[in-house]
């Protein structure tokens, strides 16, 4: 597991394989390990990321008036900071 900075928060993420960028979201009680073993299958063929969204897993626990515009604006300086140009997006729940 990684972390970065995004916005003041530290946000924990999982990085795996080569190619096209694949991000997967998980629901909102869980975290990256919902997606272990889609992980170890898709990165064969993408470069996978799986992140801990704010408030789950190794990431920190957001600001009370953290709205869902706001876990998008993290997740697009994750994106950012990943270099991620061009990429999809496989999510589940919120």
């Amino acid at each position: 597991m990684k972390q970065v900075d995004i916005n003041g928060l530290s946000v924990g993420f999982v990085q795996k394989g080569e190619g096209q960028a694949l991000i997967l979201l998980h629901g909102g009680v869980s975290d990256s390990r919902y997606w272990e073993k889609e992980i170890n299958s898709l990165s064969k063929r993408f470069r996978v990321i799986s992140w801990d969204a704010p408030g789950c897993g190794k990431s920190d626990v957001p600001p009370k008036k953290f709205s869902l515009a706001d876990y998008a604006d993290t997740l697009d300086g994750l994106i950012d900071h990943l270099n991620i140009e061009h990429l999809h997006i496989l999510g589940i729940s919120f």
